[in-house]
């Protein structure tokens, strides 16, 4: 099934990832033991294209949104 932005941003959340800057509909995103930073960017209701959620899957690691 194809999740929403607000889910994606809520997963994140839980996993320990919080938002570092913003700008517009774009957030950065950081983990505080990780170096990796990810863009997420779109409306809370909308829908997460499969490309940019797979991008999303692995860097922040493959246990995380499922």
């Amino acid at each position: 099934m194809p999740k929403k932005y607000r889910e994606v941003r809520a997963a994140l959340q839980e996993a320990g990832w919080e938002v570092v800057h913003e700008r517009g509909s774009h957030e950065v995103w950081a983990h505080p033991q990780r170096p990796e930073r990810i863009v997420v960017a779109g409306k809370g209701s909308a829908t997460v294209p499969v490309g940019t959620l797979g991008s999303i899957r692995k860097a922040t690691g493959p246990e995380h949104l499922r």
